[in-house]
């Protein structure tokens, strides 16, 4: 044997990027928001698809309040029926469409804050340290 140095079998490792963690992440949260969007707003979308379904376009869009509910059972009531369905109809429409509209935002921005995140953990992995 030698007493000579031994040159280290294994070089000192590189820093690994960290952008493939980040983009990992980044996938795996997508997901996860697109998850828990389509399933927290399955019953809205799926009203929203029933109404629209029973309606054409135009009754839907050109739906107005039904008035004074008529007496009797005749030709009136089955209109005034048919009508008050209708607004209702209209209305839930415009709700179910406005709550899901809110949730879609407010999961944009949550994915976007979270996304911000790890961008920014990425770019602070990367940026040389400061030796005081």
């Amino acid at each position: 044997m030698s007493d000579a140095p031994c040159a280290d079998p294994q070089p000192a490792h590189a820093p690994r990027s960290p952008w493939p963690l980040a983009a990992l992440v980044l996938a795996a949260m997508g997901l996860l928001h697109l998850g828990v969007g389509l399933v927290l707003t399955r019953a809205a979308r799926g009203d929203v698809s029933s109404i629209e379904d029973s309606w054409t376009f135009t009754e839907l869009s050109g739906a107005e309040a039904p008035g004074t509910r008529p007496e009797g059972t005749g030709a009136d009531f089955a209109s005034w029926t048919r009508a008050h369905r209708l607004w209702d109809d209209a209305r839930r429409l415009a709700e179910r469409r406005a709550q899901v509209s809110a949730l879609t935002l407010a999961l944009w921005a949550s994915f976007a804050v979270q996304a911000g995140f790890v961008v920014w953990l990425g770019l602070r992995a990367v940026r040389p340290r400061r030796t005081r």
